[in-house]
């Protein structure tokens, strides 16, 4: 996967009210977790930040 094809995913992801869903009580985050840590994704960083801002909102 190319920096522009994760960079345009991100901005579609940020674009949309998809994100919400993460609150939900459902959400595997150690799948999530695994599928950021994959090279071919390589978002780990983003997502623990994600987390973060998600515990200050709640």
């Amino acid at each position: 996967m190319t920096q522009e094809a994760i960079a345009a995913a991100k901005a579609d992801i940020e674009a949309t009210d998809d994100l919400l869903a993460l609150n939900d009580a459902a959400f595997d985050w150690t799948e999530a977790e695994r599928l950021a840590a994959l090279p071919d994704f390589d978002v780990s960083d983003e997502l623990r930040k994600l987390k973060a801002e998600m515990r200050d909102d709640g």
